[in-house]
């Protein structure tokens, strides 16, 4: 059925000299079909590409990974019945050649590193322009990880990600405040919300903030998240 075992993973034409044209093989995931057709039907007019399938939930974005294996899955990080970063990570386990790219309308930090701590490649944002879309999605197939230039810094190698972090030590500094403040920013929680739940002041949130970051030896909210994930204390966060 296939001329060479190359073509089973991946979409192949054949010119009619009889030379192989391989085209990467790209699962979409989104909750909201106009976006959906949209990013499907620019990727249709590229010859390099081939959208092969199509889900709206987490659920559907495993199934597809373990029984297609596309060589790129873009996905969103609001779906139903879950997040993105969830089916990311049961993705990584059950597809790991497959590449992992976050399209969201999420821009914050917190949403970034957690995405790149459980292991996704790249994470962009909707409303970047389509070509520059379509340009994070070819560097990442070629093996590249990609985040906006505002998030560069959270970028972590394959080995820095294997290696366990010597700061992890330091979580049992924390006192009992710290760390009910530390659990509710790895939640997702604002000062002020953190502030609302603790029945605390904003300012002394910022304080604990401050000091947990002084301990930890990091500088912002994505290196706590991204040390947390390498000492493996995001998990069910």
């Amino acid at each position: 059925m296939y001329p060479n075992d190359t073509c089973k993973s991946v979409v192949c034409l054949y010119s009619p000299r009889g030379k192989t044209l391989m085209k990467t093989t790209v699962a979409l995931i989104d909750d909201h079909p106009i976006f959906r057709e949209g990013l499907k039907a620019l990727i249709s007019q590229q010859p390099d590409m081939e959208v092969v399938s199509e889900g709206i939930d987490g659920r559907s974005a495993v199934r597809i990974a373990d029984t297609i294996k596309p060589n790129l899955l873009v996905i969103d990080m609001a779906l139903e019945g879950g997040d993105g970063i969830s089916a990311g990570q049961d993705i990584v386990r059950v597809a790991p050649s497959t590449r992992l790219l976050a399209l969201s309308m999420h821009t914050s930090e917190f949403f970034v590193a957690r995405a790149l701590s459980a292991g996704f490649h790249g994470y962009a944002f909707k409303n970047q322009p389509p070509d520059e879309i379509l340009r994070v999605m070819r560097r990442v197939v070629e093996g590249k990880s990609y985040v906006p230039d505002m998030f560069a810094s959270l970028l972590v190698t394959t080995d820095s990600a294997r290696t366990p972090a010597p700061e992890s030590q330091a979580f049992h500094e924390l006192s009992r405040r710290e760390k009910e403040v530390f659990d509710l920013i790895l939640r997702g929680f604002t000062n002020q919300r953190i502030a609302r739940t603790l029945f605390i002041s904003v300012k002394t949130v910022e304080t604990h903030r401050s000091h947990i970051n002084r301990k930890l030896h990091v500088h912002s909210t994505g290196e706590l998240i991204r040390l947390s994930a390498l000492s493996g204390l995001l998990q069910g966060c």
